[in-house]
Parts: structure tokens; sequence; C-alpha cells
């Protein structure tokens, strides 16, 4: 991985019932770290390598497989009123 390079993130936080795909510009990338600039929010992201093909994705496919499949697993929440 290099800086400047696509990737997409496949964040998913089933609290907040988040399921999405980011495309984030490669910022910084050192040895054990590296982050990425989303392009629409410009919020900076920070990753080990241990998340790459994880949630992190140089194929947006791959992304977008990841994020559907949590979908499909999730807990139906229930809402207290």
């Amino acid at each position: 991985m290099l800086r400047g390079d696509i990737v997409h993130y496949a964040r998913i936080q089933p609290s907040l019932d988040v399921y999405e795909v980011l495309e984030l510009k490669v910022r910084t990338v050192e040895t054990d770290w590296f982050t990425g600039v989303g392009k629409r929010d410009r919020r900076v992201y920070l990753f080990s390598n241990n998340d790459l093909n994880k949630i992190v994705f140089s194929n947006r496919k791959d992304a977008i497989s990841v994020v559907e499949k949590a979908k499909k697993g999730k807990k139906k929440l229930r809402r207290v009123m």
C-alpha cells in the first residue's frame, strides 16, 4: 500500500445501526499502521495493517460483500418506549 492509494472501508457499527462502505485515500503509511481520509466527509481513519482484507479492501465489491453479510446477521433491536 502506498500513499495516495484508494481503499474501501467496510464500516460496521451494529449498536448504531451503521452499515456502509467508505472510500478513503491513504494519507500516511507506517510499518504497522496507516491512515485514510474519507472522500466525502474528510475525516481521518486510523487502521492497523491487520485490518487489511478484513475491514479495509482495495476492491469495493469485497467491502460491500462484508457489509451485506453483517447486515444479514444483525439482530433486531427491540425499541422500548
